[in-house]
């Protein structure tokens, strides 16, 4: 799992990134990926098409800094379980991410 950089435009805000699991919704393939920043103040987990006709990187949940990865993990696989295993008429479906869920926290 090699770090990369996550950017926005309207705000750039570098976070190191770490794909959690790659999953499939409908056939196309997805990553669940943990981003966050190394003091920890921004730390989300996201649903990354890496196939498909969407491109929208959905938001799966946000930590606080003192938050374990042991929650992440766990949300992880509730999302999996709740929403990838579910057939399509179950689902809600999780919102864009938005520039200010990357924000640093104050």
């Amino acid at each position: 799992m090699c770090p990369a950089t996550l950017e926005r435009s309207e705000r750039e805000v570098a976070l190191e990134e770490e794909r959690l699991n790659v999953v499939r919704i409908d056939g196309a393939r997805h990553s669940l990926i943990w981003a966050y920043d190394s003091s920890r103040s921004v730390s989300v987990l996201v649903d990354r098409p890496d196939q498909g006709g969407e491109r929208t990187e959905r938001l799966v949940g946000a930590f606080w800094p003192d938050e374990g990865f042991s929650v992440v993990e766990a949300l992880a696989s509730d999302y999996e379980e709740r929403y990838v295993k579910r057939p399509r008429a179950e689902r809600i479906r999780p919102r864009p991410v938005e520039p200010a869920d990357l924000a640093p926290r104050s």
